[in-house]
Parts: C-alpha cells; structure tokens; sequence
C-alpha cells in the first residue's frame, strides 16, 4: 500500500531494537514488495558499524540481491577506535558490488555520530555528549563522563538514570570520513535528528560544512563535485526526474552562495546556528530565502519516484 501510495521503498535500521532481531531471511520476506519494481530502493542502517560491518554490509548487498532492487547504505561509517581505517576495506566491497548490483551509500563530514543512549556506542566512543534526557534533564548538552562523577554511578547506573536519552558519540576518524566522501557514489546526508534539545551540529551545517571544509580548507573535492554529491547524484540514485541539475525544463530548485565564504557555524558545543553566506533559495522556481529571511511562499512539492534511471547513469 505504501509503494503505491508513492513510497520510494523500505528502510530498516537492524542495528535497533526491535528489529535487530530478524533474521535476513525475514527482511527479504517483508520487503518482497519491492520485486519487480523499477528504480525501487532497499535503504539501511546497517546490523554493525564496527568489529562486524564485513558481515553486515554482505547482508544488506544479498537482501539488494533477492529483491533487485538499489542497496543505500544509510551515513556509512566505521565505528571505534580498532575499527579506524577500514573504510578502504568497505569502499572496496561497495565497489566489487556496483559491477554487478545497484548500490550507493550517504556519509555526513563529522567525526562523529548521534542516536539514543546505548552503552556499546559510549564503551566504543572517545567522548559521549548528551543530547537529551528524560530521567536527568541538567544533561543535556553535557559529557557523559562528567555525570557519571557528578551522580557516583557506573556507566550502566548512569544510562538507567537518564534513559531514556540521546547522545552524540565521538567514535570515528576524520580520515575515514574523508576516505568515504571521496567516493563516488558517496552522497551528502545530514542524518539530521530535528527535535532533539541540543542537537547534533549536522542538523544545522552539514552542506555548508562540507563546501567549507571538504571544498575551500582541505581541497578534497571540487565545488563541482561537492555540489553534484547534494545534488545531481542524489536525484539519480532515487530516480528523481527532471531535479538535480541545472538543464532546460528541470525544475528550478537553486540556491545562491558565496563560494569563498559559505560557511556553517553549528558546533557540537552550540549547534542551533543558521549558516551563513547564502544569498538566496528558490525551490521550484520561486524564491523563498533572500539571505535574512524566509518568504511566505511555499511552493514545494511531495517527490515521488520518477521513471527509473538507466543503472548505467547512477553515478554521472
């Protein structure tokens, strides 16, 4: 019902309780929806992003294989200190899989990540930020070390106390996610958690940190490229027609920026901050930013799947 109501596919995110506990032979039977369907996209958040991503990410590219359809795997990263540079291991295996399968993957530009409070991610974590917290509200926007001595309590005592509760945890190399980035079927997500107290800065500066960063300081990718990666490369993988790039009789979705100054402002200590530098926003050929404000103008449209894009085009 949901396929033909416009749904673009099935997202599952197997590294969450409760569906953690199906069997892949179970996520095939669920998702059997999808056979047949043209452009149509299995996303997931992988069972493991650490000691066993190998596994995990084989499970996703078999389950993208019973069903035929294009494997997203959901703000690629790896997890942990012993697990740092083995992107190389995993980009490899993303592109062994793109000779024979559809497949394409999301990463955002920070070292690290944000979900609720689990133990296994604060033991894998060099530090721990507290987003929000129902049972100890004082921690939010505080490292998890300092309430543990300012409560008396263990790890496990401490998250009982303030579960339930969401954290940001630092557990990735910045070389890693530049390696990822490089990628070329790599595209920008936020991965953005919009009603946390204090959030994670990707969901405030994620794009404009990577033309500042990525673009402008590191001169890891070409403007181009960068803005292909949000963009063009995107609507593609998700068979978004006539959107994405700058053609005739394409929808007129643009935005106008300094290249030399866009900047994001949102940092993990203060990460409500509108970014700057941009100068304007249309969205289907109507303006509705104009650099200070927001206009009362509201022209966008529900995307649903477009025809579905030739495989051989999923990375022009």
């Amino acid at each position: 019902e949901a396929l033909q109501a416009g749904a673009f596919g099935v997202s599952t995110g197997t590294f969450y309780p409760p569906a953690s506990a199906a069997p892949t032979d179970e996520i095939i039977d669920v998702c059997q929806p999808l056979r047949g369907r043209a452009g149509a996209i299995y996303a997931t958040h992988l069972r493991d992003e650490a000691d066993h991503i190998a596994p995990a990410m084989e499970e996703a590219l078999l389950i993208g294989r019973e069903l035929d359809c294009r494997v997203v795997f959901s703000h690629h990263k790896l997890a942990g200190e012993r697990n740092h540079g083995r992107s190389r291991e995993t980009l490899d295996m993303i592109s062994r899989a793109a000779a024979t399968q559809r497949v394409c993957l999301d990463c955002h530009p920070y070292p690290a990540t944000s979900t609720m409070l689990r133990l296994d991610r604060a033991r894998l974590a060099s530090r721990t930020l507290i987003t929000w917290s129902k049972g100890y509200p004082e921690a939010t926007g505080r490292d998890f070390a300092e309430i543990m001595a300012e409560l008396g309590l263990d790890e496990e005592a401490a998250l009982a106390r303030l579960a339930p509760a969401g954290a940001i945890y630092f557990l990735m190399d910045p070389a890693d996610v530049n390696r990822i980035f490089s990628h070329p079927l790599t595209m920008v997500g936020s991965d953005g958690l919009p009603f946390d107290p204090h959030p994670h800065p990707r969901q405030w500066g994620t794009f404009t940190n990577v033309l500042r960063t990525m673009v402008r300081e590191q001169r890891l990718l070409s403007l181009e490229t960068a803005i292909h990666k949000m963009t063009g490369l995107a609507a593609a993988q998700y068979g978004l027609t006539e959107r994405g790039l700058l053609r005739q009789g394409y929808h007129a979705d643009l935005v106008l920026f300094d290249p030399a100054n866009v900047t994001d402002t949102a940092t993990f200590s203060a990460p409500i901050q509108v970014s700057q530098g941009i100068h304007a926003v249309w969205v289907n050929g109507r303006q509705v930013w104009d650099g200070e404000r927001t206009g009362a103008e509201r022209p966008g449209q529900v995307l649903a799947p477009g025809d579905a894009i030739p495989w051989s085009q999923q990375s022009e």
